[in-house]
């Protein structure tokens, strides 16, 4: 007979990655939004190659997502009559994070965004205390009063937040933001 096995098994990685579509992730020949999702992409890959389950969507006002929150999304070049070739989003709302949290309530939700948005307005300290955010060039793109009303924006609604200048930093700064154990 095998021996008993001792010890824990360590929980199921869980998490929904959300990536901002508005147009001004288009600067640049869509240079950020490229590198959001081919770092969404890598996200996905390496929490699928270690057992977890990742869920996505694209947002800007609105949330769109396949079904199910599938993460097949990343890898598809168009979303129903969106194309995801590009970026090309209006306004940048966060007002459907209360969904996201009630649908996925053991899961780490990660959004990566450029910047501020409306925030939802409800906000629950248990779905606050699971979403991080990624904060794409604001640094660079924006003077210092602005930097500080994003960062104050998103800090009602997440619990942490990291600045990227470089997008080649992109896929780490994700790897920083999702824990190994989701607890």
């Amino acid at each position: 007979m095998p021996a008993p096995i001792k010890g824990r098994q360590a929980p199921q990685t869980k998490v929904v990655l959300i990536v901002d579509w508005s147009g001004s992730m288009n600067v640049n020949d869509c240079a950020p939004w490229k590198a959001a999702l081919q770092a969404a992409q890598a996200i996905a890959l390496a929490i699928r190659s270690t057992g977890g389950d990742v869920r996505a969507a694209i947002f800007v006002e609105h949330l769109w997502h396949a079904p199910n929150f599938s993460a097949d999304v990343l890898f598809a070049t168009g979303l129903g009559s969106i194309s995801l070739l590009e970026a090309r989003g209006e306004d940048t709302d966060f007002s459907w994070l209360p969904h996201v949290w009630q649908a996925f309530p053991g899961y780490r939700v990660v959004l990566l965004t450029d910047g501020n948005g409306y925030p939802p307005k409800a906000i629950l300290p248990s779905g606050r205390k699971r979403t991080s955010a990624v904060l794409l060039q604001v640094r660079r793109n924006c003077g210092a009063e602005k930097v500080a009303e994003i960062e104050s924006a998103i800090q009602a609604f997440a619990s942490s937040f990291v600045h990227v200048d470089d997008l080649h930093e992109l896929a780490a700064a994700w790897a920083l933001l999702i824990p190994r154990r989701m607890q």
